[in-house]
């Protein structure tokens, strides 16, 4: 008896490139559906693209002329980016695709705006509830502005690197001598330029690595480690997002520090230190009604009043990934971006939480925290 096991991988984005036609298909994860993009030659009217003109082109950009397939429908679009200089108006602030367009080619669309809401959801909160200034609420254009603008050129960028593959030319004509002997020059041309792609697949560090610097942030005097777009660099420098660690619970399971977020401000301590900074972060929290949980690095209980965090065996230390002592703190916003970075112990940890809440609320002597 023979046995064989095999593997099927669905691919889902097809790029074609001939004379006929150049475009890509994407399965959009529906059944039987898929999505043909290619650019008309200039000067054509998108409006010339009937549903039987389009079924041509499919058939021809996949090889087989007489493929019976239905066209569900035909939407057309220009690439390009914007980004709106204002972000808020009084009471109203833009998110999403209302404060920045991209083009689709790297998928920062929608992160960014997810980004936008995470980024200003806590501050209203801070706002309603917590007795935030409205200075608080301006700092969000400051923060999220710069990421969009990021992300709009790096949008484009894609763009323009897809158009030397041969996909989305401005100029289609050129790919007539692609299957001759004489296109040898131009394959070398779209084969030097599939490298180029990687940014648009792989955005680990545009996607994560970006810092805010604002007045919603308590700089440090450090210089942060600066992502590439294709690597995160992960960074405790404030207004970073706080790096992930791995943890282990008493049963052995395995879980992240992220999984500890929960909409307030999280403290990560040591053990050494520790109950010293959660007896400050109680007491900051109920002096201030602004919510602060806070967790400490320990193989031993912490007296019972905190949760204690043993790390993964094997990892780096959580006060090295931080940048701190074993007996400094972390104080992370609700976004998960730090707000504040203490390196070690100070003569008052009460005042140095304190200082750094009433520097978030923007309290301005309105109110004490």
């Amino acid at each position: 008896m023979f046995v064989f096991a095999a593997r099927l991988i669905l691919i889902g984005m097809y790029w074609v490139i001939n004379p006929d036609t150049q475009g890509c298909f994407v399965w959009p994860d529906v059944k039987d559906v898929w999505l043909y993009n290619f650019e008309p030659p200039p000067g054509e009217d998108p409006a010339g693209y009937t549903p039987e003109r389009c079924a041509e082109i499919i058939c021809r950009a996949i090889g087989a002329p007489d493929l019976p397939l239905e066209i569900d429908a035909i939407v057309t679009w220009q690439y390009g980016h914007a980004v709106t200089d204002t972000w808020r108006s009084d009471r109203v602030f833009l998110i999403g695709d209302a404060a920045h367009r991209f083009p689709p080619h790297g998928g920062f669309g929608v992160n960014s705006g997810v980004g936008d809401v995470s980024n200003l959801a806590w501050k209203l909160v801070a706002a309603l509830r917590w007795g935030a200034g409205d200075k608080l609420l301006d700092t969000y254009e400051k923060e999220r502005k710069p990421v969009a603008e990021q992300n709009a050129h790096q949008s484009m960028l894609n763009t323009q690197r897809m158009q030397e593959t041969g996909w989305l030319m401005p100029d289609p004509s050129v790919l007539d001598v692609i299957e001759r002997p004489e296109g040898q020059a131009l394959r070398e041309t779209i084969a030097a330029a599939i490298p180029k792609q990687r940014e648009r697949f792989f955005s680990h560090g545009q996607q994560f690595g970006y810092i805010y610097r604002s007045d919603a942030v308590i700089a440090d005097g450090t210089e942060p480690e600066i992502s590439s777009v294709s690597e995160y660099r992960p960074t405790a420098h404030p207004g970073a997002r706080a790096p992930h660690l791995w943890l282990v619970n008493a049963q052995g399971e395995e879980y992240s520090t992220i999984d500890l977020y929960s909409g307030a401000f999280i403290l990560f301590a040591g053990a050494d230190e520790g109950v010293t900074w959660q007896d400050a972060a109680m007491r900051v929290a109920e002096t201030s009604d602004v919510p602060i949980s806070a967790f400490l690095f320990s193989q031993a209980a912490a007296g019972g009043r905190s949760e204690t965090l043993q790390q993964k065996p094997g990892e780096a230390t959580w006060h090295s990934v931080f940048g701190i002592t074993p007996s400094g703190a972390l104080l992370i916003r609700p976004d998960g971006h730090i707000l504040f970075r203490c390196p070690q112990l100070p003569a008052s940890p009460v005042d140095e939480l304190k200082q750094a809440i009433r520097h978030m609320l923007n309290k301005d002597g309105t109110g004490e925290a």
